[in-house]
């Protein structure tokens, strides 16, 4: 082989482990930014009943936060924020009967499904 092909496999392989260093970073600062946003999010979600919906229903909010799409969190906080059965929640909460939940919350339906979705995937 001559110099010249020496030199570009040398180029070549520089370029290549400045790329891998570059992505690894971008990865390692995503991740970081993403736990961080998580964080907040969790900082948000306790002020609100859906914290205590979470726990009522066994959902644990770290996998919560985890495993569910930010817009769908997003709008499951939304709905609770706005909700008008506020104290009929509080009292359902209060007597621990959130089985009732479908008759008040705007969330039910998605954290039920949620709830299957855990149950399925813990029986596997």
């Amino acid at each position: 082989m001559n110099i010249s092909g020496n030199i570009f496999l040398i180029i070549l392989g520089l370029v290549t482990v400045l790329v891998i260093i570059g992505l690894s970073r971008a990865i390692i600062r995503n991740s970081l930014t993403g736990m961080l946003h998580r964080e907040k999010l969790l900082e948000r979600i306790k002020v609100l009943r859906l914290h205590k919906m979470l726990a009522a229903i066994g959902l644990d909010e770290k996998e919560y936060l985890h495993k569910v799409n930010l817009t769908d969190i997003k709008t499951h906080m939304l709905r609770c924020d706005q909700c008008g059965a506020k104290q009929v929640c509080d009292e359902h909460l209060e007597q621990d009967t959130v089985s009732d939940a479908k008759q008040f919350c705007p969330n039910n339906e998605d954290l039920e499904r949620l709830t299957r979705s855990q149950l399925h995937a813990s029986q596997e």
